[in-house]
């Protein structure tokens, strides 16, 4: 018994460190209770409209555009500033990094042929993922992007501050953020970090700009919609 017993134990010991080593922000995995809006979203692009393609969270799915959402925080600026665009908002509430690379390999994007996509993803993993960790999901979102639209540009957004004032998980957002500065050439067109638009001398963010500390409002969506826009001319679009 113990000369059979010795070679698993062995085997399992091998396999601790590959287990531990899990990046589970690659691991592309459905976020349950999305499944009816993600059907929507496939008869959506198939019709292949869509000129600018939105892919993050809640911050993304509560801006506003089509499909609608129940919840709407940003209509005035979307209209002003995206809507001209010809958008489709494929932003879902909670996303993480491995939901965006599960939507972008089953059908999502499947049919259209946008000239750029906008993407602001890896709020939620800083939850239960390490800074480099998070900052992996988010090359591999743009990795699937270039796979599935390879002529589409890709205007990638830093992570929004957070919190009322700094705490440990506004750090790690702001290291995410410094963290994409260097690796930003290799895996988007242009990248923007607006942090600095949303906080206050003091370090406060204020439910004037952020309703939640989290999500913005018109007046937050203000500083994304005319920098997206702005990026977009730049580029002709």
């Amino acid at each position: 018994m113990k000369n059979r017993i010795a070679p698993l134990l062995a085997l399992a010991a091998s396999l601790l460190p590959l287990a531990a080593e899990t990046n589970y922000a690659l691991q592309p995995v459905l976020h349950p209770g999305t499944e009816k809006r993600h059907e929507s979203f496939n008869a959506i692009s198939k019709q292949g409209a869509a000129q600018l393609v939105f892919l993050g969270d809640s911050i993304t799915h509560f801006w506003s555009g089509e499909p609608k959402s129940s919840r709407v925080a940003g209509a005035l600026t979307w209209d002003k500033y995206i809507a001209p665009h010809a958008p489709l908002n494929l932003g879902y509430g909670w996303d993480r990094t491995e939901n965006v690379l599960w939507r972008l390999r089953h059908g999502e994007v499947k049919g259209l042929s946008p000239k750029a996509y906008v993407v602001l993803i890896g709020t939620n993993n800083l939850n239960t993922n390490t800074v480099a960790e998070t900052v992996e999901g988010i090359e591999a979102v743009c990795a699937e992007i270039r796979t599935k639209s390879p002529g589409a540009k890709i205007l990638l957004l830093g992570l929004l501050p957070r919190g009322e004032r700094p705490d440990a998980m506004r750090q790690k957002a702001a290291e995410v953020n410094s963290m994409l500065v260097v690796s930003a050439p290799k895996i988007c067109d242009r990248y923007i970090d607006l942090s600095a638009r949303f906080i206050q001398p003091d370090g406060r963010i204020t439910r004037a700009i952020m309703s939640d500390f989290l999500h913005p409002t018109d007046a937050g969506y203000e500083f994304m919609g005319k920098a997206i826009d702005d990026a977009l001319k730049a580029w002709g679009l």
